[in-house]
This record gives structure tokens, C-alpha cells and sequence, in this order.
């Protein structure tokens, strides 16, 4: 049985996962493809996260992350320790196990000072 709860909600939840994630920078609110996807109605798009409902709904959602990493992560091991970390989300928050979860690294942040974060 699956909780009821909107894509939004949703996205709300991963970015606040996210944002608490070591080596996570920031997200990139400005992914390529959110221009596109707000037209789609089986899409949702927050900052950073997009929620794909798949046509078959046996299949479940996938998600893409967009993010920026800080200098000196280690990106095959965040990227998969954040998979992870959202699989186990996603699943406590719906019951359901999302069908893939894509992360995008759009970046690496060389500055010194985490103040800036603010200045995009």
C-alpha cells in the first residue's frame, strides 16, 4: 500500500536530504532540462530534483538530481551513497521503491568560502 503524497512534496523532501548530504555543495537550480519538463504532465520539476512518473505504473518514479559537489568529493562514492540514502527516502515516505535514481554532477565548487553559496 502506497502513502499518499504529491510529487512536490516529495521533491521538497529530497532537497532537504540532499542539502544535509557530505560533499554536496549545493543544488543546481538551473538544470538543463527543466525549461522542458514543466510542459510535461507526467514530470516534476524543483530545484535541482526532477520526478519522473513512469507510464506503467508498476515500474515506479525516476528521479534525477542535479548537483554541485564540493572540491575534493569523491564522486563515484557520494554519488552512490546518495542514491542510496534517497532510495531509502523515497521508499519511507511512499512504500515505494523508485525505479532508478539518477544523480548529475553539473559542477565542483573551488571556492574557498561557503558564504558565496548564496550569490548564484
Amino acid at each position: 500500500m502506497s502513502k499518499s503524497i504529491t510529487n512536490t512534496t516529495l521533491c521538497e523532501i529530497i532537497k532537504y536530504s540532499v542539502s544535509r548530504f557530505p560533499g554536496i555543495y549545493m543544488m543546481d537550480h538551473n538544470n538543463s532540462a527543466k525549461t522542458l519538463d514543466i510542459l510535461q504532465k507526467d514530470i516534476t520539476v524543483s530545484d535541482g530534483i526532477r520526478i519522473t512518473d513512469n507510464a506503467k505504473k508498476e515500474i515506479g518514479q525516476s528521479i534525477d538530481i542535479y548537483v554541485i559537489v564540493e572540491y575534493g568529493t569523491q564522486i563515484p562514492k557520494l554519488a552512490w551513497e546518495l542514491q542510496k540514502e534517497i532510495e531509502k527516502v523515497v521508499k519511507k515516505e511512499t512504500s515505494e521503491e523508485p525505479y532508478e535514481i539518477n544523480i548529475h554532477i553539473e559542477g565542483v565548487n573551488t571556492r574557498n568560502n561557503k558564504n558565496e553559496k548564496t550569490k548564484s
